[in-house]
């Protein structure tokens, strides 16, 4: 199994198969380089991209037994998606055996035992220990989306989402698949929606000797194809029913207030809308909070688009003289680093299961737009 790179002076260079030095090493290698999990071949079209939460973050089970673990690593993707990871060696027998009854043990059990708050504990402290800035890491694991859900409160309730819905993505990562557990993550693929499992076979690879020696490491991801099968029968299925709340308040919008839709449902629970006549090029969202209990409605400058600190100022002065109906909390926010200003209203009392007070909430949303509106800057 032998790669070549050619150098400048047209000299064929071999690179050989080299080995781990052991399973620390492989894991060693995730955690400083996550990078690694080729979260653009999981997601070509919106790379995965990975946050550290815990390395050995410990799963127990309680019941008429008591079973602990410790998976090797625990990320989540930049949609709040916790990632379990195992690695193991092929030279490792229980890659083939126990490695995939460990993992289904860390995904039933996973839910129970970790909530969003202990994840968000776990991960200070995992920045604490580092010497590392909790609101910089997360701020730079989000950058680069352009949509309200980059901010951090947002994210964690996501990440709410995720875990009441079963959203995990469980990773194998070896320096070699056999055939075998590729034909189990591709059985569990299509079993375990919404659950993605994928192997990742790392392979590496050296040339040179001592200080000189130059290392190199070649992600594959096995199990593609029934992830892309999953993810299709996924897209037919809404099964939040608190979406509907939104999609019929964003119906109204349009038709009252002239707003164009950009995606329904960019993700269960979310609507997004254009306003041609308004302010730059930032765009209104209706989302859903979980965590919270809220309906949230919003306004996002979105990342460098030039609203300047005497329109913010104008837009704030404005809605302060707005009498918001009790239950309706004023919000606002900017980020230096990426020029984004948002302003928005959240409204307290929803529950996606409960549609008792749904007709009173859409009322809600509606007299708090036009509130807003009311008192918006227009583009001339």
């Amino acid at each position: 199994d032998q790669i070549y790179i050619l150098t400048d002076e047209d000299v064929l260079v071999p690179v050989a198969s080299s080995p781990y030095a052991n399973e620390e090493d492989l894991q060693g290698l995730l955690v400083r380089h996550p990078a690694l999990l080729a979260g653009e071949q999981i997601d070509p079209e919106d790379p995965r991209r990975w946050i550290l939460i815990k390395r050995e973050a410990p799963v127990l089970h309680r019941g008429s037994e008591v079973h602990r673990w410790r998976m090797d690593h625990l990320f989540l993707d930049q949609e709040g998606v916790p990632t379990l990871v195992e690695t193991k060696l092929a030279s490792n027998p229980e890659l083939r055996r126990k490695v995939v009854g460990q993992m289904l043990d860390y995904a039933s059990n996973f839910a129970a035992e970790w909530s969003v708050e202990r994840i968000q504990r776990e991960f200070d402290s995992r920045c604490e220990e580092q010497g590392l800035n909790p609101e910089t890491e997360l701020a730079n694991h989000l950058s680069g989306d352009i949509h309200l859900d980059s901010r951090p409160d947002v994210f964690w309730d996501e990440v709410q989402a995720n875990l009441e819905e079963g959203r995990l993505r469980l990773l194998f990562v070896a320096d070699r698949v056999p055939s075998a557990l590729l034909n189990i993550v591709e059985f569990l693929n299509e079993q375990m929606s919404p659950c993605e499992v994928l192997a990742i076979e790392l392979r590496q690879y050296a040339s040179g000797e001592g200080t000189e020696k130059l290392k190199t490491l070649v992600p594959r991801v096995h199990g593609l194809g029934a992830v892309s099968r999953s993810r299709a029968r996924r897209k037919r299925v809404v099964a939040d029913s608190g979406s509907f709340v939104l999609e019929g308040v964003a119906d109204e919008f349009e038709l009252e207030f002239g707003m164009r839709p950009r995606i329904r449902s960019h993700r269960r629970g979310w609507v997004r809308l254009d306003d041609p006549n308004g302010l730059g090029d930032g765009e209104w969202l209706i989302y859903q909070s979980r965590q919270k209990g809220t309906l949230n409605l919003y306004f996002d400058g979105g990342a460098g688009a030039g609203i300047s600190e005497e329109e913010q100022q104008r837009i704030l002065f404005s809605l302060n003289d707005v009498s918001f109906q009790p239950g309706v909390q004023l919000k606002h926010g900017y980020s230096i680093k990426e020029e984004r200003f948002w302003v928005g209203v959240e409204i307290s009392g929803f529950d996606p299961d409960d549609e008792s007070n749904w007709e009173d909430l859409q009322g809600f949303l509606k007299k708090a737009m036009r509130q807003m509106l009311d008192s918006w800057p227009r583009d001339e």
